[in-house]
């Protein structure tokens, strides 16, 4: 048996940038985000390389190849003005990506300045959240419409 020398000091072993996340951990297993991660990932992936993935033009009418069903020139057919619908939805992912990013923006914008006035101020600190709450709420909103 061999004595174990304890001059030498032992390395740690290294950990990846996973292993020393727990939160990031925790998504990874998670399937529902996994999932919404690997469709927001191909939307966007869909959404910038659109020129590239097709060459059809998404408001080009053809009126001889109108309502085509799916085929090798046409993967997921024509409309009734002989627009391919593939083009068309790899360039609606841009504008739904583009709506969607301005309204996390603006509600960031907003919401920070809501939280800033509401801290500053301390006779707006309750108000603001009262409204947002009962905004969200479909019962309310029934309540309010019956009454009106």
């Amino acid at each position: 048996m061999t004595a174990v020398d304890a001059s030498y000091p032992v390395a740690a072993p290294k950990r990846s940038f996973f292993q020393r996340n727990p939160i990031l951990r925790r998504l990874l297993k998670h399937k529902a985000f996994m999932v919404g991660a690997i469709l927001f990932v191909v939307v966007a992936f869909v959404a910038i390389f659109a020129g590239v993935l097709t060459d059809a033009d998404p408001n080009r009418m053809a009126v001889r190849f109108r309502s085509r069903p799916p085929s090798a020139d046409f993967w997921f057919g024509t409309d009734n003005l002989g627009r391919s619908i593939l083009a068309r939805i790899f360039y609606g992912a841009q504008l739904s990506l583009g709506i969607g990013l301005a309204v996390v923006i603006m509600n960031a914008v907003f919401g920070v300045a809501l939280g800033a006035a509401s801290g500053y101020f301390k006779r707006l600190d309750n108000r603001p959240e009262e409204h947002t709450s009962e905004l969200q709420s479909p019962m309310y909103l029934v309540c309010r419409l019956l009454l009106e």
